[in-house]
Formats: structure tokens, C-alpha cells, sequence
């Protein structure tokens, strides 16, 4: 087990998943917030995006990676392309 600080975090992370490749960290946040993160660098994010405006309690990928699912106390469920982090539908 180790310690991951990723750097522009200032919210607390409620969720993880690998994305496609494993070359991606997909992180769900308290404030409603999705992050994609290039783990050969772990910088700033590559990508973020607010789909929900509450807490995410859980956060999965599908089987081939390419697309994530959250959900949220705001009573919604998101789907996200994960190369993008765009929302379908």
C-alpha cells in the first residue's frame, strides 16, 4: 500500500478506478467533481468536469475502460467517456 497526493486535489477523493490502459486514474470528489489524472505524471489533471452538484458516493468502469458511471447524493447516476470525460446522453 502506498500514499498518492496528486497535485490541484483540494477536495476530498471519495472514489478511484483505473481508466483505459491503466495509463489514466479516474477520481470522484466530495464537491461533485471528476478528475482524470495521467498517472506517468500526476500532475494537474488532464481533465475535470462537474456532473453532479453533491457528493460522489461511488464511481466504476465498464469492462473495456472506455466509459465510467458515477452516483451522488443528488439522487443521479452520470455515464462519461473516459478519453474525454464528456457525458453521454
Amino acid at each position: 500500500m502506498f500514499k498518492l497526493e496528486l497535485e490541484g486535489s483540494g477536495t476530498k477523493i471519495t472514489g478511484a478506478q483505473w481508466g483505459l490502459f491503466d495509463e489514466r486514474l479516474i477520481t470522484g470528489h466530495e464537491n461533485g467533481e471528476v478528475r482524470l489524472y495521467d498517472v506517468r505524471s500526476l500532475k494537474s489533471p488532464v481533465k475535470r468536469t462537474t456532473p453532479h452538484k453533491d457528493y460522489i458516493n461511488d464511481l466504476q468502469v465498464n469492462k473495456d475502460k472506455t466509459m465510467f458511471i458515477t452516483a451522488s447524493r443528488d439522487n443521479t447516476a452520470k455515464v462519461c467517456w473516459v478519453g474525454a470525460a464528456t457525458m453521454v446522453g
